[in-house]
């Protein structure tokens, strides 16, 4: 029952939903979260939402979360959009599920051969949305955030940030508890920037007393002592207020002082005394219908429900319209054939005080016996299963075949955190000898992605079950990689190396060694671990994926070394292109091989890259997305691209946070921190470090890039001593595991610029020289440049402008644009300050172009204040033609020139249409065009010119 006080001082936030509402009608969509205790009016909110979105034009699409259905696999997005797609005719879904949206058909079938991976679906999903929205603005109303399966909430997070532009409002609505699992991709939700959150307050005394009047009647003779009690006893909780209100009314207390005590104690308890009372006073079959309804949660239909029961249809129809008169269930909606849709609580409040009168013995049979029904009703395995996660084990083997089904289909919907459930409750039943060992591996497997403590515990235990030796490699290999992103290296050594000597095959055994060389960034004093990867380089090559994993590992210690035959081995394993592919999403391999080549400066990488994030696309795996995205952006900024490698690592950092995955923290966190330090955002740099620090591998795996960007950060803020301190401290880090090439962590020349300032300049000279030889050896050019600049910034005089003259030289012939707009404003400056005045001005000018061009602020205001000390007036600086475009703007004009629209441009490139759009602008404003069918003649004319 509604009353007139429902939306009492709630008048702000319903000023919040008009104007978000007024937002999307006109374009523009966001994120509301509204954020409270059970009973605070929330889900009153989103109805209010609902209906203010109605009356202006926009289609909504409803759902929630449930605490019975949490692992189950896309369970609120199926409660989105399936009811929509009832209704539509084969021609609108042929339409809503066009293009890369076909990818979400795994979750809303008919299922096809497309990717089920957690990504692909998820991109699929985002379009189907795009899709939907593209006709008539939408509204997403999710209740009950907090008991969300985590598939959704990630298709959540994955919407989130692409939804600004977009006639898309995601409002939702969750009490400030969540689910340990969960919790962090609410987190996600809820401190993104563009999340705005409404927080409803309790009530005040003057309107509780409004409600309380409002249902009991009182007339003249209330107490206002009996009104401060009712208030005391429920904390201006909406729902209690009503509840207990209600209970007053049917106990027939009067509103006097007497009674305040009386209503004290009622009130805590009001939500589960009123339902007491309503059963109580209705018949017998209501009271089983309640009990029915609460155990087989809100999805239930009055068909099953029925059957369920025990009961006739017409029996139960009828149990359901007196819950409805005396609100403890909801009018339902219907069917096309005019049956209820499902039966639901009026508040999840209600069902919880129905499902917790009721003994626990009880409610465990009770879950059984829906399972059973379900099962015969043909019901889907998922739903089945939900029920038997709330049973005890009994040893039996349908049950173990019921939550294998419930678990292949979480899989086929790209949902690995369901599945996870469902087989470890196989395991607990448990299934047979035989059968747990596959059980044993397919949830380790499924654990390697949301709970690696967890999958080492089942891989080990599948490892001692598991007699067949090619198996067994197979189990090592995922439990060694398991291992290694828990920084537990020396354990992954030992289960690599053991598999090594009872391996049977070459493959294997090249696999296993992999893992044991992979080993070296994590373990100190690992002199046998480089000595082993030596060894191994001297077999002869292989093309199989063992082959091309040992190339990979071997390309990394060398690389680390510092060694220029790395880039030898990582070509090797690239070779063809074929090592992505064969790596199946297995994200660790191709590091071993883009890292090196981007240390020395080989665009080939890119291609490499491209295709992981094109494979992780298809395949779904965010575990694989990550790293990708990562050293996509890491190239990028190398090469001075700074906004399009911003966007690389931000869309890293969420698949990091999404997927767990805190190994990436220290490489994504000192990644941006190197990227808002060149941009002149050094407090975005600090926070950048504090989030990589959460991973707690400072002092272990790839801690010492935190630390040299910590050393670069404390020396732009002018702290030389903390700046000389953790860049010192960054060199013992990576000497422990071997390292000394300067293209990785150039902690030495940071130290000389620290030690510069600091007047200590024979050190720094020593430092700085020794940086100098080592990046000679490892013949990268972006390393060499940089190693000489700053060389020749600390020796300074004539042999420093020789080392500045030869940085400018060796980064102009790599791809390496920003050290080379860096070293030609060091080279300018010192120019200007041995009196050349005007060789000063051509290079601070062309630095100043370029800084301007990658948006590296402090450099470019650096070289602007050098040329006005010369005496040049600096002009406005605005690049323009081909050359002036950044690689993600010649993407989308490539594409855009070969036919394609904006919306495919997106599909393709898994950006946003309005992403399309605003780097079209910009192309369009750099090669003076207003239509992109010129493109092509722009492009041709720039080679005709070179």
């Amino acid at each position: 029952m509604q009353t007139r006080s429902d939306l009492f001082e709630r008048e702000e936030i319903l000023g919040l939903l008009e104007g978000k509402i007024s937002s999307l009608v006109t374009g523009s969509g966001g994120t509301l979260l509204i954020e409270g205790p059970a009973g605070i009016g929330k889900s009153r909110l989103l109805a209010e939402a609902q209906a203010r979105a109605g009356t202006a034009g926009v289609r909504t699409v409803t759902g929630h979360g449930s605490e019975l259905e949490s692992e189950f696999a896309f369970g609120a997005v199926r409660q989105l959009f399936e009811p929509l797609l009832a209704d539509m005719i084969p021609e609108e879904r042929a339409e809503l599920f066009s293009g890369a949206a076909q990818q979400a058909t795994s979750v809303l079938g008919p299922t096809t051969d497309v990717p089920s991976g957690d990504f692909s679906t998820l991109h699929g999903l985002y379009w189907l949305t795009v899709n939907l929205a593209h006709k008539q603005p939408l509204l997403i109303a999710i209740d009950d955030l907090q008991w969300v399966d985590a598939p959704s909430l990630r298709y959540f997070v994955y919407l989130q940030p692409r939804i600004g532009d977009l006639p898309i409002l995601l409002t939702a609505a969750t009490r400030p508890n969540f689910r340990e699992e969960t919790g962090h991709l609410i987190e996600m939700i809820a401190t993104d920037a563009a999340t705005e959150i409404a927080l409803p307050l309790p009530l005040s005394q003057k309107a509780a007393a409004l409600i309380i009047r409002d249902i009991i009647d009182s007339g003249e003779r209330a107490d206002e002592t009996f009104f401060a009690s009712c208030y005391e006893a429920t904390g201006g909780n909406p729902l209690l207020l009503k509840q207990l209100a209600q209970v007053i009314t049917a106990e027939g207390l009067e509103p006097v002082d007497t009674n305040a005590r009386k209503v004290i104690e009622l009130g805590p308890r009001a939500v589960a005394r009123y339902t007491s009372v309503r059963l109580r006073e209705l018949p017998g079959v209501c009271t089983q219908l309640a009990e029915s309804v609460a155990i087989l949660g809100d999805s239930a239909t009055l068909q099953v429900i029925a059957a369920y029961a025990g009961i006739t249809l017409e029996s139960a129809a009828h149990a359901a319209s007196l819950l409805q008169q005396v609100n403890i269930l909801e009018e339902p909606e219907f069917t096309k054939d005019g049956s209820p849709a499902a039966l639901n609580y009026v508040h999840p409040l209600i069902r919880a005080a129905v499902y917790g009168s009721m003994q626990q013995d009880r409610v465990m049979a009770a879950h059984a016996h829906a399972a059973e029904i379900l099962t015969h009703l043909s019901a889907e395995p998922e739903r089945v299963a939900a029920h038997l996660l709330q049973t005890l084990p009994k040893g039996n083997q349908e049950t173990v075949r019921l939550l294998a089904d419930a678990a292949s289909s979480a899989i086929s919907r790209g949902s690995p955190d369901s599945a996870y459930a469902y087989w470890r409750r196989a395991l607990a039943e448990p299934p047979g000898q035989t059968a747990r060992l596959d059980a044993l591996m397919k949830a380790g497997a499924c654990a390697l992605l949301i709970n690696l403590t967890g999958s080492v515990d089942l891989l080990r235990e599948a490892l001692s079950l598991c007699d067949d030796l090619n198996k067994r490699a197979e189990i090592r290999v995922l439990l060694g990689g398991a291992l290694m992103y828990l920084q537990r290296a020396k354990e992954g050594v030992d289960v690599y190396r053991e598999g090594i000597n009872e391996s049977t095959t070459e493959n294997s055994k090249r696999l296993l060694a992999a893992g044991v060389v992979s080993s070296v960034f994590q373990v100190q004093d690992n002199a046998d671990l480089v000595a082993y990867a030596d060894e191994l380089a001297d077999l002869p090559p292989d093309d199989s994926l063992g082959g091309r994993a040992l190339d990979s590992m071997i390309a990394m210690v060398r690389w680390l070394k510092g060694d220029s035959s790395a880039v030898h081995y990582a070509r090797r394993a690239i070779a063809d292109g074929r090592l992505v592919e064969m790596a199946n999403g297995e994200p660790f391999l191709p590091m071993g091989v883009w890292y090196p080549l981007l240390a020395a400066d080989c665009t080939e990488a890119f291609s490499s890259i491209n295709d992981a994030l094109a494979g992780a696309h298809r395949s779904g795996f965010i575990r694989a997305l990550a790293p990708a995205s990562d050293f996509r952006g890491l190239g990028l900024l190398w090469q001075g691209y700074l906004a399009d490698a911003e966007v690389d690592l931000r869309r890293a950092k969420r698949a990091i946070e999404a997927a767990g995955v805190t190994v990436g923290r220290p490489f994504n966190g000192s990644f941006r921190a190197h990227l808002f330090m060149s941009q002149g955002r050094l407090e975005e740099a600090q926070g950048a470090l504090e989030w990589a620090q959460m991973a707690n591998t400072t002092d272990t795996g790839a801690g010492y890039l935190i630390l040299a960007a910590k050393a670069r950060l404390q020396r732009l803020r002018g702290d030389y001593e903390q700046g000389l301190t953790a860049a010192i401290e960054a060199g013992q880090r990576f000497s422990a595991v071997g390292g000394l090439n300067p293209a990785i962590v150039p902690w030495r020349s940071e130290a000389a610029l620290c030690l510069r300032q600091l007047n200590r300049a024979d050190e720094a000279s020593q430092y700085a020289l020794r940086e100098v030889e080592l990046a000679r050896q490892w013949q990268g050019k972006r390393a060499l440049a940089r190693a000489l600049r700053i060389a020749g910034l600390v020796i300074g005089g004539d042999e420093g402008l020789d080392h500045l003259s030869e940085a400018v030289s060796v980064a102009e012939q790599s791809p390496a644009c920003l050290e080379y707009a860096t070293g030609l404003v060091a080279l300018g400056t010192a120019l200007r300050r041995s009196g050349k005045r005007s060789d000063a001005q051509a290079k601070l000018r062309r630095g100043a172009e370029l800084a301007h061009n990658f948006g590296a602020v402090p450099l470019l205001n650096k070289a602007m204040t050098e040329l006005r000390v010369t005496g040049s007036r600096p002009r406005r600086i605005a690049l323009t033609g081909p050359e002036a475009l950044t690689p993600s703007e010649r993407r989308v004009a490539e594409l855009a020139s070969s036919g394609m629209t904006n919306r495919d441009i997106a599909q393709r490139l898994f950006v946003t249409i309005k992403t399309v759009e605003v780097h079209l602008t910009s192309v369009y404003r750099k090669l003076g065009i207003s239509r992109r069918e010129d493109i092509v003649n722009k492009f041709n004319q720039s080679e005709r010119a070179t």
